[in-house]
């Protein structure tokens, strides 16, 4: 038995393939075979066929869903670059604030300080004024004990002067 090739796997004519076969073929049983082979052949091409529709409807799907991700994709990284430049901005007015508050808090430390040496001032003007005060007030008591001492003494000396004239 001689064997050939099916020329319809690369695409001949079946006109050409009943010719070989009607040809060559010695018996019906060969025949019989060689027609059941192309039934295979051509299930098998209806199943390559298939499969290569699926494959393509897959491929399709996958286009589709690849370009779905990255437009999904582009629009989180256009949010996310959103939020970046918004945190970026809070950043920078915060660090303002920041600042302002930094600058504000020692310009009050600086006015406490002045104010709290304006009370110092204040306080030792006043422990001087205190100081004079309880020395003037010593010199008073002193004067007035000076007083009632001369006014004594100088009662002493009209009834002495009194009695003195009576004689």
């Amino acid at each position: 038995m001689h064997k050939e090739l099916n020329p319809e796997l690369f695409g001949e004519s079946s006109v050409n393939r009943t010719r070989v076969v009607d040809g060559n073929a010695a018996s019906g049983m060969a025949h019989q075979q060689v027609l059941q082979v192309d039934q295979k052949l051509a299930e098998m091409r209806v199943q390559n066929h298939s499969v290569i529709e699926q494959m393509n409807r897959l491929t399709k799907q996958m286009n589709d869903f690849i370009r779905m991700s990255q437009s999904r994709f582009e629009k989180m990284q256009a949010a996310i670059e959103q939020l970046q430049s918004q945190d970026q901005t809070l950043i920078l007015e915060n660090n303002q604030k920041l600042n302002q508050l930094n600058q504000k808090l020692g310009e009050r430390k600086s006015l406490d300080l002045k104010a709290q040496e304006m009370i110092d001032r204040h306080n030792n003007v006043l422990k001087s004024y205190e100081l004079r005060l309880s020395q003037l007030q010593k010199l008073i008591v002193e004067r007035e004990q000076q007083i009632v001492a001369c006014t004594a003494a100088l009662n002493d000396a009209k009834m002495e002067i009194s009695r003195l004239k009576r004689f």
